[in-house]
């Protein structure tokens, strides 16, 4: 195995237990053969990971090299490990989001889907393992009447993604724009799997679940969904990523954006705890702390909602669309409640959460599930 550089000096050998020990316990559980990494690092590396260990800011000119390097079809995973988990222990930055997103914005399959669009795709990376909420909260959305399209991926760092769920849930990817505009002409929501649209990515998606931490990319991808919708909900993971992340957001021109974090460290609208918010309008930013009370709704630990498999993320999924009062019911009615006054659907949080209560009574949600395993079922 290639040694790290000793151009970097006493800095990043003092965060070498933070940064690479579990990059190396990652490693020695690969077969022999594919620790033998051929070829000398980019001759920028050392450069790169000095500075991150140094917390210094990276110039343009690196960070596209950074960019294509792991993007490239093939990146070296002890490289790509090494650069990710060094930007992690490092932390990501408002600039870090502008310029990944705009770099992958400008390498992705777009798709124009028209205006009037809402994503609820979250970062994930939180640990919490909880069932797919944004999922299921952008099905509730789409059943009051907003257009939505959700992106997302499968579980990089966690137990269930969405489109995860989906195959569970036999449902599909359109095979192109006007399969797109047909299935959101008809459901009021359609999904998009990230990998279909950032193909760039595929190559860096096995190094991730590797490395089982959260990186740059898990806040990359909802900023960079391939209709650009103008109206987003993101929950971030990380406490240190709501203030950046938002700034990031509204510079790159959303309308009216969420940034939500629950002190439990939810990446969601907590009921178990206080939630940090952040109001993107107009091209402002303004900070506001929601709670259980807030929604009208009974507070409950995030922990209910944690689940060991695709398979239990799906009953419960399933149970908080039932019609019957129930925790998971609760946590999507208060996040769905918080999409539809966002998207101006409702004046108060309250209206909201009874607006997607009784769209989940009428079974509205489930009835858009069924049509789209109908006419975009899985392969």
């Amino acid at each position: 195995m290639r040694e790290i550089p000793q151009t970097l000096g006493g800095s990043i050998r003092s965060f070498m237990p933070l940064v690479f020990v579990p990059m190396v316990k990652k490693l020695i559980t690969m077969p022999p053969d594919s620790q033998l990494i051929p070829g000398p690092a980019p001759v920028w590396m050392s450069g790169l990971l000095r500075d991150l260990a140094s917390k210094n800011d990276i110039d343009d000119e690196t960070f596209e090299r950074v960019m294509a390097f792991l993007t490239g079809e093939t990146p070296e995973m002890c490289d790509a490990m090494a650069i990710l988990s060094t930007w992690a222990a490092r932390g990501e930055r408002v600039e870090d989001f502008i310029r990944g997103a705009r770099f992958l914005r400008a390498n992705m399959r777009q798709w124009c889907l028209g205006d009037g669009l809402m994503d609820t795709c979250g970062t994930g990376g939180d640990g919490a393992s909880t069932f797919n909420i944004s999922t299921v909260v952008g099905l509730v959305i789409a059943s009051c009447g907003v257009r939505v399209v959700k992106h997302g991926n499968r579980a990089q760092s966690g137990t269930s993604g969405s489109t995860d769920l989906l195959g569970y849930w036999k449902v599909g990817f359109p095979e192109g724009r006007e399969h797109a505009l047909g299935i959101l002409s008809r459901c009021g929501i359609v999904f998009c799997h990230a990998i279909k649209h950032h193909p760039c990515l595929a190559g860096l998606a096995p190094i991730r679940r590797r490395l089982g931490i959260r990186t740059l990319f898990n806040g990359l991808g909802p900023l960079c969904n391939p209709s650009s919708p103008k109206v987003q909900m993101i929950g971030v993971g990380f406490p240190d990523w709501v203030d950046p992340y938002a700034r990031a957001l509204a510079a790159l021109g959303t309308s009216r954006g969420l940034v939500i974090h629950g002190n439990d460290g939810l990446d969601e609208i907590s009921l178990g705890s206080k939630t940090a918010v952040r109001y993107i309008h107009e091209g402002t930013v303004e900070e506001l702390v929601w709670e259980a009370s807030d929604f009208g709704l009974p507070n409950h630990s995030s922990k209910l909602f944690r689940v060991n498999s695709v398979m239990e993320s799906a009953a419960m999924a399933d149970l908080s669309l039932s019609g019957k009062d129930n925790p998971p019911r609760h946590i999507v009615l208060a996040n769905a409640g918080a999409g539809l006054w966002l998207f101006g659907k409702t004046p108060s949080l309250r209206e909201g959460v009874e607006m997607a209560a009784k769209s989940i009574d009428s079974g509205k949600p489930g009835e858009i599930l069924e049509t789209l395993r109908s006419i975009c079922p899985s392969g």
